[in-house]
């Protein structure tokens, strides 16, 4: 990619990319083309700039609160939504495994408690057994996280406490397209509706 990219909203991006107008939700566009300096709140992982994404980085993108973060209810949203995606820009998607320590975040706030819950409801011994049951983490094709960053963060949890190795690797659905394209795509359909607050 070696044209200009800072300042640049995903829509406008998108359009260069892809040849073709393509226009996300203003909100999304606004938020990832204008990064805003993370502010410390209790609970959260991505204090002190903890929370990396060098995919969006590298782009000038910011990442997405977690009341904009898209939500899938299970593994056929999830296809559903590949579909949508499909009928403007065809991609692949599909199962693939990540080492834990290459599952970034795209959300700029992470409840460490919520993390951590979901650690202790693991049974240490299988623990990347559990994580493949029910929806899938959604990742993008370089395993920036998409939808699932509290199981992700968990991993990284059990990295830390010695039940897992960083590299050890976990099963993920990946759609192949950059991640802000993915996050802008989602929001268009809508799939950031059922949000939490932090």
């Amino acid at each position: 990619m070696n044209m200009k990219t800072r300042k640049m909203t995903p829509s406008l991006l998108a359009s260069k990319l892809y040849k073709k107008t393509i226009k996300f939700d203003k909100k999304t566009d606004k938020v990832l083309s204008s990064p805003k300096p993370h502010v410390n709140k209790k609970d959260d992982l991505c204090n002190n700039n903890q929370c990396v994404n060098k995919e969006l980085t590298r782009l000038g993108f910011g990442k997405l609160p977690r009341h904009l973060m898209p939500q899938f209810s299970d593994f056929k949203s999830i296809k559903h939504f590949v579909r949508k995606i499909n009928k403007i820009i065809p991609i692949q998607s599909g199962f693939k495994s990540f080492a834990i320590k290459d599952l970034a975040p795209t959300q700029s706030e992470i409840r460490d408690s919520r993390a951590q819950e979901i650690l202790n409801k693991w049974s240490k011994h299988n623990i990347l057994t559990q994580v493949k049951k029910g929806t899938p983490i959604v990742t993008s094709r370089t395993g920036s996280v998409i939808d699932g960053h509290h199981r992700s963060e968990a991993l990284k949890k059990a990295t830390k406490e010695g039940y897992l190795k960083d590299t050890d690797r976990v099963q993920v659905y990946a759609i192949d397209l950059p991640a802000w394209t993915i996050l802008s795509m989602a929001n268009k359909f809508g799939y950031n509706k059922n949000s939490q607050p932090f």
